[in-house]
């Protein structure tokens, strides 16, 4: 899975925040009812790579009051902090890093969905992600798995691994999810240390294979192997606090016993 940094331009706050994004053709609408600008400052990355990112960038914010200010003042801005972190890191990750940006695609080459659609089918999905950590494949597979019925993947003609993102997308921003990479990187004094996010392992139980999918040795865990691989590129999807007055439909018919069970023997 791929994500892009953005920059959140509030002007009414004069405050910046980092974060990442999914889809971003859904930030723009999202944001735009908020009176937020959302600045798309990296191409698609590697989710764990645009994870870093965000962190390297938020570190900047945080002292960081804006004025007035244009888009292009906050793409040149936030370039040229990308570039500060890529080259504090160790060169092998350093030239990792620099690969993906020039071979990435932009925010801008993406398509744009209906947003009433969007926002009906996100909810329609959000039962089906309770109670647990999920790898973005397992919850791919468990909508084809129910039939769930999407008007994106219906009427739009579209595969579910290519909507799928969007609708992930607006119940993050709907603070209804939380996301992460499956592999998380953190960097001390330009040494990279790596950590699974789905079983808490770190540097000497990950490893760097050949990830087909991205085309690059991307960090995976050993210790999830059995699960389901956890790799860098990995989303992590997790509902721990649902906290939202919107209805959702139970997921219940899913599991609907076809009859209690009773014993009809004599003591």
């Amino acid at each position: 899975m791929k994500a892009v940094v953005i920059l959140c331009i509030d002007n009414r706050s004069k405050r910046c925040k980092a974060d990442i994004s999914l889809a971003h053709s859904v930030d723009r609408w999202w944001f735009a009812e908020r009176e937020i600008i959302p600045v798309a400052v990296t191409p698609y990355l590697p989710i764990y790579l645009a994870n870093w990112l965000k962190k390297r960038l938020e570190a900047q914010l945080q002292s960081f009051i804006i004025d007035t200010w244009k888009e292009a003042d906050v793409q040149s801005l936030a370039a040229k902090w990308v570039n500060e972190a890529i080259d504090q890191l160790e060169p092998e990750w350093r030239e990792k890093v620099q690969s993906w940006l020039q071979k990435s695609r932009s925010a801008t080459a993406e398509t744009v969905w209906e947003r009433h659609w969007i926002e009906e089918d996100a909810y329609k999905i959000l039962p089906y992600i309770e109670g647990r950590r999920w790898l973005f494949e397992h919850v791919e597979k468990r909508m084809k798995m129910v039939g769930i019925s999407l008007r994106g993947t219906e009427y739009g003609n579209t595969p579910m691994r290519q909507y799928l993102p969007h609708l992930l997308q607006y119940l993050y921003l709907e603070e209804e999810i939380e996301l992460t990479a499956g592999i998380t990187i953190e960097q001390t004094n330009g040494k990279i240390h790596l950590r699974c996010e789905r079983c808490g392992s770190e540097d000497y139980g990950i490893y760097l294979h050949y990830c087909s999918s991205c085309d690059q040795e991307e960090p995976v865990c050993d210790t999830c192997y059995v699960m389901g691989t956890s790799k860098g590129c990995s989303l992590v999807i997790s509902r721990p606090k649902p906290h939202s007055n919107h209805i959702c439909e139970p997921a219940s018919q899913e599991y609907e016993l076809v009859a209690p069970l009773k014993w009809s023997g004599e003591l």
